[in-house]
């Protein structure tokens, strides 16, 4: 039985696209020292090089859970969760769901964001 989570290379990289963009939205809102920084900035360039075909979903897959780790040296909530939307966008080449991930976590990191 095929699961409702299956999408092809064609639909992820679609969504991964997506994804993406919710995550460079709130990036802004993530500080932390420059290796974390890095690595969640490279997350969402990875993220963006999935979505052109640039790369794929095993490279990807085995890299994924550098940007979680990274969220961990968020200096705020709002940047922590910033992160996670990133890090929710890279996983979009194991699992397309996680493109709703990187959409909640933006909305989140805006709502916890000082004003």
């Amino acid at each position: 039985m095929t699961s409702t989570q299956t999408l092809d290379d064609t639909d992820r990289r679609v969504i991964a696209r997506w994804a993406a963009a919710c995550a460079e939205r709130v990036l802004p809102l993530f500080d932390a020292e420059p290796e974390a920084a890095h690595a969640i900035h490279d997350a969402l360039a990875r993220t963006r090089a999935f979505s052109a075909g640039e790369s794929n979903a095993a490279v990807e897959i085995g890299k994924r859970m550098i940007a979680v780790k990274a969220a961990g040296a968020a200096t705020t909530p709002a940047g922590a969760a910033a992160a996670r939307s990133v890090a929710q966008a890279s996983g979009v080449a194991h699992m397309g769901a996680h493109a709703l991930g990187a959409a909640a976590y933006a909305v989140k990191a805006v709502s916890l964001a000082p004003r």
